[in-house]
């Protein structure tokens, strides 16, 4: 996590030597307004949310089981009224969309929320906005550069730090939906229900047809197809369902080693 803190000091320390008085109210101006964002919006929770009803009750103890096997407590599980099924993660809530109780029974409903949980233990819910907002700090402090300095060199110079920023908060991120899966793993009862969720939600992607939020840790890919993503500038910062498969193969093949190596 060092990386992007120096990037966006490095931003930080030339524009308020270069910028001038402009420069350091624009930094003022940038600092403020995010992080007044973050406060108002850090305390909302994404609407239609339910607490699960019959014949859902059942989940909150199996969830709150995994989640105390992962070490986390207080976790909350919330029933999102939308029939496109989805999973995400905030602060210590679990959200899973009714749309997964129509294709997924119940050992795959448990690992999509094991997933989520991973994100949780894994600090990805703090971690997640925290980066997001970094990247529009930079991305406004590298525009602010190009209007105040109006020099080649330094604007390429703030340009190439976006980019870098943007470079490894993407395959920061990527990463992490691996660490998810492989948390995921090691609290469901059965680890190919993982792989099978995730198989029978590939074909459902199409329908997320909106993001809830760029900050929340979730299940579902981006919409933008891996064919594309590859060949395009930045990498996309969630993995393609192909990706996590073959990795939760390889990890389910090392759980079973270390298992027997144990007995």
């Amino acid at each position: 996590m060092a990386m992007p803190l120096i990037i966006l000091l490095v931003q930080v320390i030339f524009l308020y030597m270069l910028g001038g008085d402009a420069g350091r109210w624009g930094l003022l101006g940038i600092f403020l307004g995010l992080g007044v964002t973050y406060s108002v919006l850090s305390f909302k929770s994404p609407r239609g949310l339910t607490l699960p009803k019959e014949p859902l009750s059942w989940l909150v103890g199996r969830v709150n089981k995994m989640a105390e096997r992962g070490g986390v407590r207080e976790i909350s599980l919330k029933i999102l009224d939308d029939y496109i099924p989805t999973a995400f993660s905030y602060g210590k809530t679990v959200v899973l969309s009714l749309g997964l109780f129509e294709i997924l029974d119940g050992d795959e409903i448990l690992a999509v929320a094991a997933h989520e949980i991973g994100h949780i233990k894994n600090r990805d819910t703090l971690l997640f906005p925290l980066l997001m907002y970094g990247r529009y700090a930079s991305i406004l402090m590298t525009l602010i550069a190009f209007l105040l300095v109006r020099s080649p060199l330094l604007d390429s110079f703030f340009a190439l730090m976006t980019v870098g920023y943007e470079l490894w908060r993407s395959s920061y991120m990527r990463e992490r939906e691996f660490k998810a899966d492989e948390t995921a793993l090691w609290l469901v009862e059965n680890p190919l229900s993982l792989k099978r969720a995730l198989e029978e939600l590939k074909y459902y992607e199409d329908l997320r047809k909106e993001v809830y939020s760029w900050t929340f840790p979730s299940l579902s890919p981006s919409l933008e197809r891996p064919e594309r993503t590859k060949t395009g500038f930045f990498m996309n910062s969630h993995p393609s369902y192909e990706e996590r498969i073959l990795r939760i193969i390889r990890e389910i093949e090392a759980i079973e080693i270390a298992r027997r190596m144990v007995n």
